[in-house]
């Protein structure tokens, strides 16, 4: 076999019980909890990669959109959240908040010394 192409071995729940098995003898402190959190994060490569290639390779036109559509929504969110634009706030509200935090700083160098004349006079 091509040692760049994923392996296509069928789940084995024996195996994998005995894998579990071997998970606990090498770190026995650690909570049911803690482990499956654990295996998670070191499988989360291979399993963005499975996602990535169902999206793309699927022979299955809704599972290629639904593989496609999870992973586009957790790497720039889903439309609700972050709108159109690709942004989660509104253009007034960005606008608003960057002149808030404009007057803001503005308030604050004048606290820190009265006499000072902003920048832009």
């Amino acid at each position: 076999m091509d040692e760049n192409r994923v392996s296509r071995r069928e789940w084995v729940p024996d195996e994998a019980l005995e894998m579990l098995a071997a998970e606990k003898m090498v770190h026995p402190n650690e909570s049911p909890e803690v482990r499956a959190q654990r295996l998670f994060i070191e499988s989360v490569d291979q399993a963005a990669l499975s996602l990535i290639n169902l999206a793309v390779h699927s022979n299955n036109e809704q599972t290629r959109f639904r593989a496609a559509t999870y992973v586009v929504e957790r790497v720039l969110g889903t439309v609700d959240k972050i709108g159109a634009t690709g942004s989660a706030k509104a253009p007034w509200e960005r606008v608003q908040e960057e002149l808030l935090n404009n007057l803001k700083a503005e308030k604050e160098a004048f606290d820190t010394d009265p006499d000072r004349i902003p920048a832009d006079y």
